[in-house]
């Protein structure tokens, strides 16, 4: 072997442990950038909640602005799963969501005959079971997702 192919094979294991290295670095950053896309969700989940509390339960409450709150929130939400979604075909968050947005927006929710009140409770728990629920499968998604590529 001649100098110039010692040079060779050195460039070639530093190419290597360079690509190899690149695509750790990727992998972690996507990690890291999925992680804060499922904290912003709970925090959307967690608005959503306060705001629907307020809307159902709290009779001072002025409904019109907790009802924009809720709507944004859902956007907010709706949004965040959508982007999930296009980064992988195997987060099914939507199912779980749609039933949250049952709950907050069905009955009677931004009609005139609604009334906040204690009768309203039901709601509000359903509603804070679905959200725990959500945020378990989207955990459980993640880890699937990101323990399984760790090793391929």
């Amino acid at each position: 072997m001649t100098t110039c192919d010692v040079a060779a094979v050195g460039w070639v294991i530093a190419l290597i442990g360079f690509i190899v290295n690149n695509r750790f670095s990727n992998q972690r950053e996507t990690r890291k950038e999925i992680r804060a896309k499922l904290d912003h969700l709970n925090k959307s989940l967690d608005s959503l909640l306060e705001a629907s509390r307020n809307y159902y339960l709290d009779d001072a409450a002025i409904l019109s602005k907790e009802s924009i709150r809720i709507h944004e929130a859902i956007n907010s939400c709706d949004r965040i799963i959508q982007e999930l979604s296009r980064f992988n075909k195997d987060c099914k968050l939507q199912p779980d969501f749609y039933i949250i947005y049952d709950v907050v927006t069905g009955g009677k929710f931004e009609s005139a005959k609604h009334q906040p009140g204690e009768h309203n409770g039901p709601i509000c728990k359903r509603l804070s079971i679905q959200k725990e629920a959500l945020m378990q499968s989207a955990e459980d998604w993640f880890s699937a997702a990101f323990n399984q590529r760790a090793f391929t």
